[in-house]
């Protein structure tokens, strides 16, 4: 339930949830598009592809900084482009008042944020994580692969936040769940052997150890630091000393992980 006047939400059995109880979390059948369906309890959302907008779904509850949210793509369609999007907003959602499409509605919205999620980890079966954290960036993350951030701008992170899942375009239907699988096999250089890089390894191959699956703590320990790439591909070293000062200088760039080691981009 939302708004309380106390800023505490029901849990189930209307037991007033405490500040370390999370809840259940599953779609607000009363905070969804005309287009989406609800089912399995909850978890489930599907839209009509029919039309490839009006697939807002809300989650049952608010969340708190750094609460990880774990979904799976269930089905898409390759009738439309464009892809899933996931957003946070620090206003109360209100029945009857979704718009069709999160953006370009809610996008340049104070108060809230929407991430688009690359199309290219929409694929069925995907999983994926997303969360905000106290930096105020959204990172989105398929489960074993690379990171995704977006500074989230005019959101109160002292204030409940309601998240909002858009199944737009291709995206069809979204499963809700209660935890990600773990990826035991991931295809990536391991932290050793990216230390020994080819050091004229072209823009493709670079790519390819470009990726964010290594934890974002401790990171001085295994040797790597932060680099984002330019809108032509070539990579900016950030200089900064703190992770927090590389979360602020971030914007809305894309980050990476690149190791210490310079690398030498040979132009393609």
């Amino acid at each position: 339930l939302f708004c309380q006047s106390s800023g505490q939400m029901l849990c189930e059995h209307d037991r007033m949830c405490g500040s370390r109880c999370l809840g259940p979390m599953t779609f607000s059948v009363d905070l969804t598009g005309q287009h989406v369906t609800l089912s399995q309890e909850g978890q489930l959302a599907s839209r009509d592809t029919s039309s490839f907008m009006n697939g807002l779904a809300f989650l049952s509850r608010t969340v708190k900084v750094d609460e990880k949210l774990c979904i799976r793509i269930e089905d898409r369609t390759s009738l439309w482009d464009g892809a899933l999007r996931v957003g946070f907003t620090s206003f109360c959602p209100q029945r009857n008042s979704l718009p069709p499409a999160s953006i370009p509605y809610l996008r340049n919205t104070r108060g809230y944020c929407v991430v688009p999620v690359p199309e290219d980890l929409c694929r069925c079966g995907v999983q994926l994580q997303f969360w905000i954290n106290y930096a105020g960036m959204v990172i989105v993350q398929e489960i074993g692969g690379e990171k995704y951030y977006l500074k989230a701008e005019g959101l109160n992170l002292n204030n409940p936040l309601w998240v909002f899942i858009d199944l737009y375009g291709s995206t069809s239907a979204v499963r809700l769940l209660s935890k990600c699988e773990k990826i035991t096999h991931f295809n990536c250089v391991p932290v050793q052997a990216s230390r020994r890089v080819d050091l004229h390894w072209t823009w493709q191959e670079l790519k390819q150890l470009i990726c964010s699956r290594y934890p974002l703590v401790d990171l001085d320990v295994i040797g790597f630091q932060f680099a984002k790439a330019d809108k032509h591909g070539r990579l900016c070293r950030l200089h900064a000393n703190t992770l927090k000062k590389i979360k602020k200088e971030l914007a809305d760039n894309i980050l990476y992980i690149v190791p210490k080691t310079d690398i030498v981009l040979n132009e393609v």
